[in-house]
């Protein structure tokens, strides 16, 4: 990660530290948040990809979100010859 990257994460991750009060959102009160809101969630997605399409900053060919979690044993043992 470059130097200008590293300090950019820092002052976010202060600034979320102070609006969320140095909290951090449990793995079910986050999943309560996603059910309670796909709608909104699903139609805030749509606007921002129109919306970027309008700008010009997007094509319109393929939009995905991947959201894949692989599980890896990566140890020195497990190297490859």
């Amino acid at each position: 990660m470059w130097e200008n990257e590293k300090s950019s994460k820092k002052n976010n991750d202060e600034s979320l530290n102070y609006i969320l009060n140095n909290k951090k959102p449990s793995k079910s009160t986050i999943s309560k948040f996603k059910n309670e809101n796909e709608l909104l969630i699903s139609e805030f997605f749509y606007f921002t990809v129109k919306k970027g399409q309008e700008l010009n900053l997007i094509s319109n060919k393929v939009i995905e979100i991947d959201g894949t979690f692989l599980k890896v044993n990566a140890g020195i043992n497990n190297r490859a010859s």
